[in-house]
């Protein structure tokens, strides 16, 4: 009773309290999380000269301006990363400076009669060396009418902030060419202490000519050296010292019977299984659309040869590796094929996007008859069969890399075009 007497005379403290209690709970929440009404907290990939760069915004940019590139993904991101430092240094200087580039500006940078290196560069008509106006107007008028695909829409935008900061830089670095010269005494004394002559005498030692065995280098001279110069013993980045023991492991034969009999029991679980190739990854198998040869098939060859399709099997394929595999389809194909290409890379200055809208340029004055193949090969082919034509001659499976080797044997049909994606670039073909 006296302490419910006690809360009832300090009632109007406890309120507070409990007031300031919820306050701080709500004040905390604001502050804190991604999503607080101070601001959204975006992942951040790190900073520039105190400007965060958005993680979201990198991986987007990344994935518009390499849209299926199979190249060095590292290489690439560090290419990125330069790309936004110097986009914002310069940004942050211009803004400092008080330039910048208008909308009339920018649009004679894309389409006037003196356009940016950059559309000079990536809308270059290989066989002439001149601007290819054609394909470049073409681009206009898709902005102007609303009907440019997303993607290239996507990249376009990307490429216009490309042009800016190439603009800025250019006033920046011409802005810095013309304030600096060189006055005329400075001239004068150069040109004289250039001319004044002076004698020099002067002997070396090498380090290497002094015998080890006269110079004793004592714990507290390497101390006193290190103290001295601590830069010259710091690292850039963190090491590690890491010692291990590797232990040779066998499987017995217990294990190996384990082994068999866990694949055998997947095929009742693929037999009931709506989706293959879900199932196979979900078991860390590996699943490959392409038809092999039954040499391939090493000891299954015979089984395979006999048994119905969608048939499952569960042996020793190669190696000590047991698998479970199914029998999908069989199919006669040719020894080899004919085929010819037109082999274009994407790279810096024309990303996959150019390359895809080329392509399907080609594609067109090919298929309208405009223009032949080898006509088309030898203006924009990239290696060395474009001065052939394109041509390949005959080619055996697997003689290809994957991409195109599917294509010409399972996929395409003969007299038709296909464009196909593989690691050398986008390539237009005819089988």
């Amino acid at each position: 009773m006296a302490l419910i007497s006690t809360i009832r005379k300090n009632s109007a403290l406890i309120v507070v309290l409990i007031a300031l209690g919820l306050l701080g709970f709500i004040i905390q929440d604001m502050m804190g999380g991604q999503n607080s009404i101070f601001g959204s907290m975006q992942p951040s990939i790190g900073k520039i000269n105190g400007q965060k760069v958005d993680l979201n915004e990198f991986n987007r940019t990344e994935s518009i301006l390499y849209a299926g590139s199979a190249g060095d993904i590292y290489a690439r991101r560090s290419a990125l990363w330069d790309y936004f430092v110097e986009k914002a240094l310069i940004d942050q200087e211009g803004e400092k400076l008080g330039l910048g580039v208008s909308k009339n500006e920018l649009n004679d940078l894309q389409f006037g009669p003196e356009p940016s290196p950059i559309i000079m560069q990536r809308f270059m008509d290989q066989t002439t060396g001149q601007l290819n106006r054609e394909q470049l107007n073409s681009l206009k008028q898709q902005i102007s009418t609303n009907t440019l695909p997303a993607t290239a829409r996507s990249y376009w935008a990307i490429q216009e902030q490309e042009i800016i900061k190439d603009r800025i830089q250019t006033k920046l670095i011409n802005m810095v060419s013309k304030g600096m010269y060189t006055p005329s005494w400075v001239a004068e004394m150069s040109q004289k202490e250039s001319a004044t002559m002076m004698e020099l005498v002067y002997t070396r030692i090498p380090f290497d000519a002094i015998d080890n065995s006269e110079v004793s280098v004592s714990d507290e001279d390497y101390a006193s050296y290190l103290k001295e110069n601590p830069g010259l013993f710091k690292f850039t980045e963190e090491a590690r010292k890491i010692g291990l023991v590797t232990f040779e492991v066998k499987p017995t034969k217990a294990d190996s019977l384990a082994q068999r009999k866990k694949v055998a029991g997947l095929i009742s679980d693929w037999k009931n299984a709506p989706n293959d190739t879900v199932f196979v990854e979900q078991n860390l198998g590996t699943i490959d659309g392409a038809y092999v040869k039954e040499k391939a098939c090493c000891n299954l060859q015979t089984a395979f040869s006999t048994c119905q399709l969608v048939a499952f099997l569960a042996h020793m394929l190669k190696g000590n590796a047991y698998r479970a595999v199914k029998l999908l389809d069989r199919k006669m194909i040719p020894d080899s094929v004919k085929s010819r290409h037109i082999l274009i890379r994407p790279d810096a200055a024309t990303p996959l996007a150019v390359v895809k809208a080329r392509i399907d340029s080609i594609k067109s004055e090919i298929e309208t008859g405009k223009a032949t193949f080898a006509d088309m090969a030898l203006r924009f082919g990239q290696d060395g069969t474009s001065t052939s034509g394109g041509d390949f001659g005959y080619t055996g499976l697997g003689g290809m890399v994957k991409p195109y080797d599917d294509l010409i044997f399972f996929q395409a049909e003969q007299g038709k075009l296909y464009t196909v994606e593989t690691q050398f670039g986008g390539c237009t073909w005819l089988k």
